[in-house]
């Protein structure tokens, strides 16, 4: 009898740890950085960043990464060794998976072509092509058990040749409701790169928050909070949030916009205090590698302590 009673402690102490576990895994914050991969970095680069990602998996969430683009048949193209030469992109998704992280794929604009507004504009008009789009993201997704798409159209780039016009944002925003609703029918979701950048001045932004944040898409990650500027910062905050609410994320660069330098703490923590009073909870950092003073603010961030 005793035997058993000490047993009993024992699995009940064994519980108790693992239980304490638990409570420290969960995540009350989704942080999901952004891989650029071979557009960006260099193998050896990517095989750090990769293992930076699993000592952090407490962390984060998930993890977005460059992989399609769309084509100028409506086609969902995956980047290939003539787009990144010599070899293309190095394939992550199964690492992602191993982590145990959520596999966000990117449908890019990059390499930002004059005439991409072209390819959207064939894409969001037509019906014919937007399913076969469709279809083709639906079998990729199936067969890569992704967790979802980050869509990540940015004809305002280098775009000169078509101005953007009112009709293409609502259009855009038309067929993003579409593939969100194609995707959830599946079990799939759909995040959207949103900011506020014109090809002209005066001339409408190829993003309309309304509209878009009136979509079944599952988040609106901004763009615009990429700013080195405080003033800039928290009026793109606002802007996002007013609009998408609940499914806000908020996009940080791993270095200053303006210079490419690293961000000082105080810079850093100034953006996480800001997140913390307006209530969000994902935030999405462009990109792969994470500056080392990041990390104190994304790991309270993950556990709800920011």
């Amino acid at each position: 009898m005793r035997v058993f009673s000490v047993a009993m402690v024992l699995l009940a102490v064994i519980s108790g740890v693992d239980a304490l576990k638990a409570v420290k895994a969960v995540k009350k914050g989704y942080v999901m950085p952004w891989m650029c991969l071979e557009i960006c970095d260099s193998p050896a680069s990517i095989q750090q960043q990769l293992q930076i990602i699993r000592n952090h998996t407490d962390s984060l969430s998930g993890v977005s990464f460059e992989l399609y683009t769309l084509g100028d048949d409506c086609a969902l193209r995956k980047y290939d060794a003539s787009d990144v030469p010599p070899t293309g992109l190095t394939p992550v998704n199964d690492n992602i998976h191993a982590t145990g992280l959520e596999s966000w794929p990117m449908i890019s604009s990059w390499p930002h072509p004059d005439n991409f507004i072209t390819y959207i504009r064939k894409v969001v008009n037509d019906d014919a092509c937007s399913d076969s789009f469709i279809r083709q993201a639906l079998k990729e997704a199936r067969k890569g058990q992704y967790t979802g798409y980050n869509l990540d159209w940015e004809p305002t780039y280098s775009n000169s040749t078509a101005p953007i016009t009112q009709q293409d944002a609502h259009a855009y925003a038309v067929f993003v409701n579409k593939f969100a609703k194609a995707l959830h029918a599946e079990g799939f979701k759909l995040g959207v790169d949103v900011a506020t950048w014109v090809t002209e001045t005066g001339a409408p932004s190829f993003w309309d928050y309304a509209a878009l944040a009136a979509t079944t898409v599952d988040k609106g990650i901004s763009m615009g909070t990429y700013t080195s500027n405080d003033n800039s910062y928290i009026n793109q905050l606002s802007l996002i949030t007013s609009a998408f609410g609940v499914r806000t994320g908020v996009g940080l660069e791993n270095v200053n916009a303006s210079d490419n330098s690293l961000l000082s703490d105080e810079e850093v923590a100034f953006r996480f205090s800001a997140i913390k009073a307006a209530g969000v909870t994902e935030v999405d950092i462009w990109s792969m590698p994470i500056p080392d003073n990041f990390w104190p603010f994304l790991e309270d961030f993950a556990t709800g302590g920011v």
